[in-house]
């Protein structure tokens, strides 16, 4: 069976570090393209495969964020004068931000 080739084989083949190969890999920004077809010649001259996990596209980060008060029975916090322009201040920066307030 043959041995998978690893970031640390391109990384040597190609005489670059293996942060370099990681983010070449990733088609992240800000390597020269000299380097980057340098890395992907090395990769492809070695057989190199993705695993599928490696492959899958990137999911977008969930924009909610949670808002938890304790409140007294005699004191709700919408009508407490501390509590509502807190609240009043945190939803209008997550709605600039575009993101959804759960608050409970």
């Amino acid at each position: 069976m043959p041995q998978r080739v690893t970031l640390e084989d391109i990384a040597r083949a190609s005489g670059v570090s293996l942060a370099t190969v990681s983010l070449v890999l990733r088609d992240k920004p800000g390597i020269h393209p000299e380097t980057r077809q340098r890395v992907l010649g090395a990769a492809r001259q070695l057989g190199y495969q993705r695993k599928i996990s490696d492959a899958a596209p990137q999911q977008s980060p969930l924009r909610q964020i949670g808002v938890l008060i304790k409140s007294r029975a005699d004191d709700e916090p919408q009508t407490n004068p501390f509590y509502a322009p807190v609240l009043a201040g945190i939803e209008t920066a997550c709605r600039r931000q575009q993101i959804n307030m759960l608050y409970a």
